[in-house]
């Protein structure tokens, strides 16, 4: 596993030697985040869709059932707790979707709230 770790390193020190020949230089991106923005590379959004992937999946399953028996489930207490927590997952989504940095057509990230 260390053999192929090194062999790439090796293979990216030349590509990098390779450019500075030709008098190129890679590209330095500085990125400047903005607080309380989250943008599309972090690691908290694929978690976050799986688990709201989850949440709609559940969604979908449960409503049949809820307009089927409305009167019975209405009367356990958990069931109802629980519609609640699944309204405000879906309620989170909707303040994540307006603090989330987009791609627009030109591949540019735009993180402006405007």
């Amino acid at each position: 596993m260390n053999d192929a770790m090194e062999e790439i390193e090796d293979e990216v020190d030349e590509e990098a030697e390779d450019m500075i020949l030709l008098g190129l230089r890679a590209p330095e991106f500085i990125v400047r985040r903005k607080s309380c923005i989250l943008y599309p590379n972090d690691t908290f959004f694929i978690y976050w869709d799986m688990w709201i992937s989850l949440v709609l999946l559940v969604s979908c399953l449960i409503t049949p059932v809820n307009f089927a028996f409305q009167d019975e489930l209405d009367a356990i207490v958990w069931y109802v707790w629980f519609n609640y927590m699944i309204d405000m997952f879906f309620f989170l989504e909707l303040i994540t979707n307006f603090n989330t940095a987009y791609s627009n057509s030109n591949k540019d990230l735009i993180d402006d709230r405007k």
